[in-house]
């Protein structure tokens, strides 16, 4: 009989220990949302050189990583921005050294998101936004030189913009 009783007295214990130990506190492994200040935009490959427009079918190849939003992985909207400089005061260096849109910089961006962490740009897309955007008639009355900046905002449904660095 006394083996009976401590054998049950010791089941109970080890009933109650698991009890109390599934009621652990488990949120240090729970992921926390992070908003980041901005992600890397990728430097295209002939970034700082011409692109001969009228002469080129090669896409401008824009890749990026993804903001780190505390390790999720979140779905997020990207979308592609520009500014034309028309007389280079639309861009200017901050306190870091880092290249920033001015505050009277009319920011523009394609209508098309993305959700992979890549963006191919025609040459004719390029051709037609700066036939646009300088306010001319024909691609000949387009300067032999222009910059164009780019930068990319990326939101989820759950964040604000964040962007990223220009190039």
């Amino acid at each position: 009989m006394k083996l009976y009783k401590i054998l049950s007295t010791a089941a109970l214990g080890l009933s109650l220990g698991l009890t109390f130990a599934s009621c652990a506190d488990d949120n240090g492994s729970n992921p926390v949302l992070h908003m980041p200040d901005s992600f890397t935009l990728n430097t295209p490959a002939l970034a700082g050189n011409a692109y001969d427009l009228k002469n080129t079918t090669d896409s401008i190849a824009f890749t990026w990583s993804q903001p780190d939003y505390g390790g999720m992985p979140l779905v997020t909207n990207y979308k592609l921005q520009y500014v034309v400089s028309k007389d280079g005061s639309e861009v200017v260096t901050d306190a870091d050294g880092k290249l920033k849109f001015a505050d009277n910089a009319e920011v523009k961006e394609y209508d098309e998101g993305k959700t992979k962490c890549e963006y191919k740009l025609a040459p004719a897309d390029v051709d037609l936004l700066l036939l646009r955007e300088l306010g001319v008639k024909r691609a000949d009355a387009v300067p032999s030189s222009v910059n164009v900046y780019y930068r990319l905002s990326a939101q989820t449904t759950s964040t604000t913009k964040v962007y990223s660095n220009i190039v």
